[in-house]
């Protein structure tokens, strides 16, 4: 047979809560006295927070110390455990592994800018930027102070500026015309050089001839005026005329 006892437990609260009207428990005790019988009168329950508040006052009105306050541990409540309950023991927690820290990805060296006349082989526009940038080369249209060569590729030849200012520039040139290939094991092997000599632009300006070009406006007025033809001198010519204009230029070129 089992017999219940209930036994009260006195709890001390702390003043400093309990006028609040909140009930926590004491933990400490403040006492301002220099006698027993002034130490009924000037002592005072305090929780954990108050304690540490009211420590932190009187250090900062006293200066004593270096103004701070040990945080005091709090208190760690015992569970009661009955004699006749079994009691498991718990394994304690792994530790989960901590990753490591990613080693610091090494910046490029920067070397210069690159002027580019036309596709280096098998590179579009965004993958040969890139490549340059991964090499630590700025890609630029037109030379510049730390620009240090050019790259010809695919119609590069027709960049008729660049290669007329990258020849008065002296610059030095890769051209995967000239060495197919050149340029992705320049960036396979990380090493970009200019073995090249900077090639003639393929296009040449021609000194423009007075007559009109063939089909222009000013060629079908032409050819109405000499034909006697009406003809206005301004605005839009009639199909009409076109029309006659194009039957005489093929009836000429079938002659």
């Amino acid at each position: 047979m089992r017999k219940t006892v209930v036994i009260e437990v006195e709890k001390t609260y702390c003043d400093a809560c309990v006028r609040k009207g909140v009930e926590a428990e004491a933990t400490e005790v403040l006492t301002l006295a220099t006698s027993v019988e002034d130490a009924q009168d000037r002592a005072w329950d305090l929780c954990l927070e108050h304690s540490i508040t009211f420590g932190r006052y009187l250090i900062d009105t006293l200066g004593v110390g270096d103004g701070t306050v040990p945080q005091a541990a709090a208190p760690v409540p015992v569970p009661e455990v009955d004699e006749h309950q079994e009691v498991t023991e718990v394994e304690p927690e792994a530790v989960a592994e901590q990753p490591a820290e990613a080693e610091p990805v090494a910046e490029v060296e920067r070397k210069g800018s690159v002027v580019v006349a036309g596709l280096p082989d098998d590179y579009d526009v965004s993958d040969y930027r890139a490549a340059l940038t991964n090499l630590g080369y700025k890609t630029v249209h037109k030379a510049q102070g730390d620009t240090v060569g050019i790259i010809v590729g695919t119609n590069g030849a027709n960049a008729v500026g660049k290669l007329l200012d990258a020849s008065e520039k002296t610059l030095p040139c890769l051209s995967t015309i000239e060495q197919p290939g050149a340029f992705k094991a320049a960036v396979q092997s990380g090493v970009l050089t200019f073995p090249h000599e900077v090639p003639a632009p393929a296009k040449v300006y021609a000194v423009r001839s007075t007559e009109p070009e063939v089909g222009s406006p000013e060629a079908i007025r032409a050819w109405a005026k000499a034909n006697g033809v009406p003809c206005a001198s301004k605005g839009r010519i009639s199909a009409r005329i076109r029309e006659a204009y194009k039957a005489d230029m093929a009836g000429k070129a079938a002659a």
